[in-house]
């Protein structure tokens, strides 16, 4: 019986005597067991798939157990997002029932971004609410496309605290930007551990 070492453990063909059905035995690792039968991996090399990737796409299939904080990380920066959305919407509509208590040099400054920061506006709230719904999906795009807001939010954060600063701002007004950068930043770490523990697929 030929045997071959890989990735830490023993890839064992056997031929089944009955049927001549070429099956291997149980790789054995240090992480896992991952059980592979010949059409698998005759599929994934016929895709260009080298066989180290096909045992960690096996591997990531065996979805690990959902914890109980991903439900509540999900679900509180989904909220979070959700209102950070409704806040872009009704600025973007100048609805004055929602921005009334802001002074008119405020309301002058908020109508006249720029169109590439409205962009990047959008590109950080509406990706920041899909990454949440991702996550709450258990897939693994929620962590570029988390970390797509986190760059918009920096490059905006960038223009309207250093560059063009809001008139009349004070330092409620930063802390609050920093408090979102944070919220930004943990959730794409989190997502990207979720994605390394197998949860995220």
């Amino acid at each position: 019986m030929a045997t071959a070492n890989t990735l830490g453990g023993v890839f064992m063909p056997m031929v089944n005597s009955g049927d001549m059905s070429v099956q291997y035995r149980t790789i054995y690792n240090p992480d896992t067991e991952v059980r592979l039968n010949f059409a698998t991996i005759v599929v994934h090399l016929f895709w260009g798939h080298s066989f180290p990737s096909l045992v960690g796409e096996t591997n990531m299939a065996r979805k690990a157990k959902t914890p109980w904080h991903l439900w509540v990380v999900g679900g509180l920066t989904l909220f979070w997002n959700g209102f950070g959305a409704y806040d872009y919407v009704m600025t973007q509509t100048r609805n004055m029932d929602y921005l009334g208590a802001f002074p008119q040099e405020q309301l002058d400054y908020f109508f006249g971004f720029p169109t590439w920061y409205v962009a990047l506006w959008a590109i950080a709230i509406w990706t920041s609410v899909a990454g949440s719904a991702l996550l709450l999906l258990r897939t693994k795009w929620a962590v570029p496309v988390l970390l797509v807001s986190l760059i918009a939010f920096v490059l905006n954060a960038v223009y309207s605290i250093i560059i063009h600063p809001m008139p009349g701002a004070g330092m409620g007004n930063y802390i609050f930007s920093l408090v979102i950068f944070v919220i930004l930043l943990v959730t794409w770490l989190y997502a990207r551990w979720m994605r390394k523990k197998g949860v995220l697929n």
